[in-house]
């Protein structure tokens, strides 16, 4: 058995060049038995609407949310910059806002949550070594890591996840899903 992603036909309309990437290189390389979902737009009463580029659900293990940035992304001065300009926000606080938004969903429906995280993938930025903020490290993917997203994604999530315990059962990805 191999991975999912959706939409299963690509990515959706109005992705960028870096998402278009991002997608093609699950779509051939997602870990077997993981589900992602790229685009998957939010919403909850309680924390508003967002969207994650792509959620990523490992079974027996946890959810994470990818923030795709392309360009030139660089962290300088403490701020986030893409092509030289300021980033309204920091791309991992933009995932982490999304997994919020989507334990606040599952929460609404009674469904058990997982442990979950937020990560960051440029795929437009070749770095030796990526940057190194305390709540980045191992949590930031770039062009050189895209070739091999699959073997990538999971050492990542354990990175990301910690010793957290896995879920209970994973009726969450069905309802993620739906």
């Amino acid at each position: 058995m191999t991975g999912q992603i959706f939409p299963a036909d690509g990515p959706r309309s109005r992705a960028s060049h870096a998402e278009v990437a991002v997608y093609e290189a699950l779509r051939t390389q997602i870990p077997t038995g993981w589900t992602a979902w790229h685009s998957l737009r939010l919403r909850s009463a309680r924390n508003g609407e967002g969207e994650g580029d792509f959620v990523i659900a490992a079974p027996g293990r946890g959810l994470l949310v990818l923030e795709v940035k392309g360009g030139r992304i660089e962290l300088a001065g403490g701020h986030w910059l893409q092509n030289g300009e300021r980033l309204a926000r920091a791309p991992r606080q933009q995932a982490v806002g999304a997994a919020h938004l989507i334990i606040d969903l599952l929460r609404a429906r009674g469904v058990t949550t997982p442990p979950f995280e937020a990560a960051s993938i440029f795929p437009d930025t070749e770095f030796s070594a990526p940057p190194n903020a305390a709540d980045l490290v191992g949590l930031i993917l770039g062009r050189r890591d895209l070739p091999w997203l699959g073997r990538e994604l999971p050492p990542l999530l354990e990175r990301a996840l910690g010793q957290r315990p896995p879920p209970r059962d994973d009726r969450w990805i069905a309802a993620i899903h739906a």
